[in-house]
């Protein structure tokens, strides 16, 4: 018979210091549920951040883009441009405007016995007009009905009014739809236009009030308002 010898196996202890770990059934499930609630975190995470992505609302355009976007001022952008004002109420402000829609404006208009072309001849009647339509600083609907009047950057007043629930401006004029926002004011919707107030005529003065003098009430702020000779009625007054 043959035989082999000298074989001897060694035994290598492992110390407490050595790298080496062990784990059981209950450990390896603790660190899969551990995984999992990462993920599950992470994809909650992601799922708000989407979500918030598609529910912001985009910034503000100025009140002439706002305008534009609504499609339903087609006009009053056209004489803003043609009274070289178009960049003032883009650029400028905070404005409050007072805006009459497309059918508002044809038909004011019409009223008036004009037209947008002829108007848009005499920039400076129709720049009056716009200005009266314009309000300096951003006034919401919610302060609007606890004023009876509002100065216009055309320097007069425009009268405000309740009659219900309704605002009306001047005496005639109907608000339609408030607080469209912009990023420098705030547009509430009206169905006509507003025009600077003008001259009384003479033959309505009261007794010993001179017409053409400074206290004659141009603008009819008294009973009377001719203005004098070469002078005209501007905001309320008579100027040269």
């Amino acid at each position: 018979d043959t035989s082999v010898t000298g074989v001897q196996t060694c035994d290598l202890p492992i110390s407490a210091s050595d790298d080496v770990s062990t784990s059981g059934p209950d450990e390896d499930a603790t660190a899969q549920e551990d995984a999992a609630a990462q993920e599950d975190a992470t994809t909650e995470e992601d799922a708000t951040t989407e979500e918030d992505a598609e529910t912001s609302e985009p910034p503000l355009g100025n009140l002439a883009e706002v305008a534009d976007a609504a499609g339903s001022f087609t006009s009053l952008l056209t004489a803003l441009t043609a009274a070289d004002l178009a960049t003032t109420i883009a650029d400028g402000g905070p404005f409050t405007v007072f805006a009459p829609s497309d059918a508002a404006f044809e038909a004011s208009l019409e009223a008036m016995g004009t037209s947008l072309d002829e108007l848009a001849e005499d920039p400076e009647t129709l720049s009056d007009i716009l200005l009266c339509h314009v309000v300096s600083g951003s006034v919401l609907a919610a302060e609007v009905v606890t004023l009876s009047s509002a100065t216009t950057l055309q320097g007069s007043d425009i009268a405000i009014t309740l009659e219900g629930e309704a605002v009306v401006l001047n005496g005639s004029i109907n608000v339609t739809e408030t607080d469209i926002m912009a990023s420098n004011g705030v547009i509430h919707v009206i169905d006509g236009v507003l025009t600077p107030p003008s001259c009384v005529a003479a033959t309505e003065c009261a007794e010993g009030v001179t017409c053409g003098s400074v206290d004659d009430g141009c603008g009819g702020t008294l009973e009377c308002g001719s203005c004098g000779e070469g002078e005209g009625c501007k905001a309320g007054e008579c100027v040269t």
